[in-house]
C-alpha cells in the first residue's frame, strides 16, 4: 500500500512538473531555475514592395544558447520566410510569427507593405516645389530616411538632399493633374517620412494645398517638424 502510495505521488510530481515546463518554459540545468520569456524586437513594421527585412527575437533574460527561429506569415502571398529574410511579395498586411527553436517561445509581429514611392513626372502637367527645413524631434534626419508628398494615399513626389553654403535643406516635387482649384477645391498635399532603419512611417504636421506655386526659399526654408 506504500508503494502504491508512493508510486502516485511520483506520477503527480511528474504531471505538476511538466506542466510547469509547458507554460513557465523552464530551463533546470546547474542547479537553477531559470524561466524564460522572448518578445520580437517590433510589433509592428512597414516595409516597401520588393524589400527584404530581418526580424530579431529578444530573450530575458538573454542567456539562451540557440537563437536560431521558424518564421512563417499567415499570407504567404504578402509576406514570405526565406530562412530568416522576409520578403514583401505585395502590398497588404499580415502577421508574421516566429518561433525559437530552444524552448519553443512565439511572438507575432504585424507587417504593413506598401507601394514603393516612385512616381513619374511625365504623368502629370503640374507641379509644386518645396524647400524645406525638415526636423524629427527636433534634430535634422539622416539622410537614410524617405521624406514623400501624398494626395491621400497616393504617393506624389518624393524629396531630395541639398546643401547650400553649409545649409542642409530638402527640395520636394510634388505633382498634380490639376493647377490649382479643381471641383471648387485644391488639392491637400500631406507629407510623410519612412524610417528604413527602424520600419515605421509617421506623417509630418504641416501640410499645403497644390497651387503651382514654390513654397520656401533657400534662404527662408518651409518647415517640416515632428515634435
Amino acid at each position: 500500500m506504500k508503494r502504491f502510495a508512493k508510486i502516485l505521488t511520483f506520477i503527480s510530481f511528474m504531471a505538476v512538473s511538466q506542466l510547469m515546463t509547458s507554460c513557465l518554459k523552464l530551463d533546470i540545468g546547474d542547479d537553477t531555475l531559470t524561466a524564460y520569456d522572448m518578445s520580437l524586437n517590433y510589433d509592428s513594421v512597414y516595409v516597401m514592395l520588393d524589400d527584404t527585412i530581418t526580424l530579431s527575437p529578444v530573450f530575458n533574460p538573454d542567456s539562451v544558447t540557440n537563437k536560431e527561429m521558424f518564421w512563417w506569415s499567415d499570407a504567404d502571398s504578402i509576406v514570405y520566410a526565406d530562412g530568416n529574410d522576409l520578403i514583401a511579395a505585395a502590398e497588404g498586411i499580415t502577421y508574421v510569427r516566429g518561433m525559437s527553436v530552444q524552448h519553443r517561445l512565439e511572438d507575432s509581429c504585424y507587417v504593413y507593405v506598401m507601394p514603393r514611392w516612385e512616381v513619374s513626372p511625365y504623368d502629370y502637367p503640374f507641379e509644386i516645389v518645396v524647400y524645406a527645413d525638415v526636423k524629427i524631434g527636433g534634430e535634422t534626419p539622416s539622410e537614410d530616411i524617405l521624406i514623400g508628398a501624398f494626395k491621400g494615399k497616393e504617393f506624389r513626389g518624393i524629396g531630395k538632399w541639398k546643401e547650400f553654403a553649409g545649409k542642409k535643406y530638402l527640395e520636394i516635387r510634388a505633382y498634380s493633374h490639376y493647377d490649382e482649384i479643381h471641383d471648387g477645391k485644391s488639392e491637400k498635399i500631406n507629407f510623410l517620412y519612412y524610417d528604413k532603419k527602424n520600419l515605421r512611417v509617421q506623417r509630418f504636421t504641416q501640410s499645403i494645398s497644390f497651387d503651382s506655386e514654390t513654397h520656401g526659399t533657400i534662404s527662408n526654408l518651409f518647415e517640416l517638424s515632428i515634435p
